[in-house]
C-alpha cells in the first residue's frame, strides 16, 4: 500500500473548492493508494460540514484529519486581497513535526491521477519540488528579477507543492520564513519560498501545475506539451478566472472542475446553468488530440 500525505488548507468560505479538490483526488487513486490528508485551519470548519468531509473516509481509501494552525507570520504587509491563511503552507513541517514529505495542493485545483509518482519523486537534496510559475514567467519577469533578485525563468508557483519537511526543519527553514515575512512582496508566500529555497528546489513536469490560460507553447519542450495535453495531473486555476464562476475565461479547464464537482453533494442540476455549459471531458479531450497533435509537430 502506498501511503501518501497530502496538505490542503481552506475553511466554510472555500470548501465546496476543497471538498471538490479532495473529491478528485480520491476519485483517481488506484487501489493500492492510501491518502493521509491533513487541513490546516485557524477558523475551524463547521460541524456540520465536517459531517460532509467524513462521508469522504466512509466512501474513498482515506483519513482526514484537522491541524490548529499556530500563527507566526507579520500581516501588516499583506494587500487587501490576501489572507494570512496564505503563510499556512510555509508551516507545514513545523505543524507536522513527525513528517518527512508531504504534497501541499491549494484547493482551486483538480487532481486528473494518481500521486504517487509525484509524491515518490527524489528530493532528498531539495527543500521543495515545484513547477515553474506560467504567469510570472510571461508578466512578471522585471519584478522578479528587480526586486527579487531571482531568474524569472527559475520563479516557481506555490500552489502545487512537494515538501522535504525533514531537511527543512534540519535547516530551520521556518525561522527564515518568518523573518521574511517583514518584508513586502507582490506574492508574499511564493516570493518568500523562492527566496528561501532559491538553488534547493527541484523543477517538476509542469503536468503537475498546469492551467491553460497561460499555456505559452513557446516556454515548453515538446515531450512536455506532450504531458502537457495529454497526460495532465493537476489543474490549477490560480488567478481571478475560477471555475465555480460562471464567465470563467476558460471552458476546457471549467469542464474539468464541473465533472467533479457533479460528484459532489452540493451538486445541483440548476448549476450547469449557473457556472456555464458542462460538456464531457472525455469527448472534449478526443475533438482535441488532433488539433494538439498537430500544434505539437510545427513547433
Amino acid at each position: 500500500m502506498n501511503n501518501i500525505k497530502i496538505v490542503f488548507s481552506f475553511d466554510d468560505n472555500y470548501l465546496i473548492a476543497g471538498y471538490t479538490a479532495i473529491t478528485s483526488l480520491l476519485v483517481n487513486a488506484k487501489k493500492n493508494t492510501f491518502y493521509e490528508i491533513y487541513i490546516l485551519e485557524d477558523k475551524e470548519l463547521s460541524n456540520e460540514n465536517k459531517k460532509y468531509i467524513r462521508e469522504l473516509e466512509k466512501e474513498y481509501n482515506t483519513i482526514i484529519k484537522y491541524i490548529k494552525v499556530d500563527y507566526s507570520f507579520d500581516t501588516t504587509k499583506l494587500k487587501a486581497y490576501f489572507t494570512k491563511s496564505i503563510y499556512y503552507r510555509l508551516l507545514i513541517p513545523r505543524l507536522l513535526k513527525d513528517v518527512d514529505k508531504v504534497i501541499y495542493l491549494d484547493s482551486d485545483i483538480i487532481v486528473n491521477d494518481d500521486l504517487n509518482e509525484l509524491y515518490n519523486i527524489d528530493i532528498n537534496n531539495f527543500y521543495i519540488g515545484a513547477v515553474k510559475d506560467q504567469y510570472c514567467n510571461l508578466y512578471e519577469k522585471e519584478y522578479i528579477k528587480n526586486n527579487l533578485k531571482l531568474d524569472p525563468n527559475n520563479y516557481i508557483n506555490s500552489g502545487v507543492l512537494l515538501i522535504n519537511c525533514k531537511k527543512m526543519r534540519e535547516d530551520n527553514l521556518i525561522e527564515k520564513f518568518i523573518e521574511e515575512s517583514y518584508n513586502e512582496y507582490k506574492f508574499p508566500d511564493q516570493c518568500i519560498l523562492n527566496k528561501v529555497c532559491y538553488g534547493k528546489i527541484l523543477y517538476l513536469n509542469p503536468k503537475y501545475n498546469i492551467n491553460y490560460l497561460f499555456l505559452n507553447k513557446e516556454y515548453y519542450t515538446k515531450e512536455e506539451l506532450n504531458d502537457l495535453l495529454f497526460n495532465p495531473i493537476i489543474y490549477h486555476y490560480f488567478g481571478y478566472s475560477k471555475p465555480w464562476i460562471k464567465f470563467c475565461l476558460n471552458d476546457e479547464m471549467q469542464s474539468f472542475w464541473l465533472y467533479y464537482y457533479k460528484k459532489t453533494p452540493f451538486y445541483k442540476k440548476d448549476d450547469i446553468i449557473k457556472y456555464g455549459h458542462y460538456k464531457n471531458i472525455i469527448e472534449m479531450q478526443e475533438l482535441k488530440k488532433d488539433t494538439y497533435k498537430k500544434e505539437i509537430k510545427e513547433l
